[in-house]
């Protein structure tokens, strides 16, 4: 870490004594240390809006002798630190401005010329052939739940909708919605159960837990309300994990080997053109 930060502070102040100061002409500079000069183009942008004269003035100062500091600590550096660190550090700023700009260019090419579509079919050809990898790290549950006031009026003819839920019980219970407290009527979407429970604290309670099954409704009551829940399904840890509920990750996977085989092509093309067009080249030691 100390040796990434001492990196990041070369390139800052590499780039700002290259950056900043290569001109000759100081009629705007701003300041100056030693021949480095901090011009008035340098200091757009720093300014928030509608900000007054005076804070304007504090911001600007502050930029400056910030700038103004970095200077002078880059140039006792360059004067007090071994000539070998010097030069390790040199390398290192290297390195880093060539990692930056080839990622950099990587990435503009992948977004504009790779194709990111993925069928239904890969991922199914990937989940059916690997399913055994897919393995759930925690519970999931496919429920429902309703979650009422305790003095919340027809819990009768409440609780009878949600139980029987046919088409015209759930168009019903969505337009009672706005009486709920909070609610989920979608109960063919695999949910974890650690969300389930900081919603419904109450079903981590021992006494609850019993009542924890496939196809079985639950109804609680607590001093914040009344909670009803049917629960249809449930996976276990470790059992393998339903393609619905890992279709975003096996999509993952497949795009990253997508950019993986892209990136590949890409390489060999620029390499291959290099080599055609003469500008790489590989000695031969016994040339030499």
């Amino acid at each position: 870490m100390l040796r990434k930060s001492i990196v990041g502070l070369m390139v800052i102040l590499h780039l700002a004594s290259c950056s900043y100061f290569s001109s000759d002409e100081t009629a705007d500079a701003v300041a100056r240390v030693g021949e480095s000069y901090l011009y008035k183009k340098d200091l757009s942008g720093i300014y928030g809006e509608d900000m007054s004269r005076e804070d304007s003035m504090v911001v600007r100062n502050n930029f400056v002798n910030t700038w103004a500091m970095r200077q002078l600590f880059m140039d006792k550096a360059r004067i007090n630190l071994p000539e070998e660190q010097l030069r390790e550090f040199e390398k290192l700023i290297e390195e880093y401005k060539t990692d930056l700009y080839t990622t950099t260019y990587k990435e503009a090419l992948i977004n504009s010329a790779m194709d990111t579509a993925v069928t239904t079919s890969e991922i199914e050809s990937l989940y059916n052939n690997t399913e055994d990898k897919f393995k759930l790290n925690e519970e999931l549950w496919r429920f429902r739940y309703i979650e009422v006031s305790p003095g919340f009026g027809k819990l009768d003819e409440l609780r009878k909708k949600f139980r029987s839920f046919g088409e015209e019980d759930k168009e019903e219970l969505e337009e009672m919605a706005i009486k709920f407290k909070s609610y989920s009527l979608e109960d063919s979407i695999w949910v974890k159960t650690s969300q389930i429970l900081q919603k419904i604290p109450a079903l981590g309670e021992e006494e609850n837990r019993k009542n924890i099954k496939k196809s079985n409704f639950i109804e609680l009551t607590d001093s914040l309300g009344v909670y009803l829940i049917y629960i249809n399904d449930i996976l276990q840890r470790n059992d393998n994990a339903p393609m619905s509920y890992i279709k975003p990750t096996i999509k993952q996977i497949l795009l990253n080997r997508k950019k993986l085989e892209f990136l590949r092509k890409l390489e060999k093309e620029i390499m291959d053109e290099a080599v055609r067009k003469k500008k790489f080249q590989i000695y031969d030691e016994s040339d030499k």
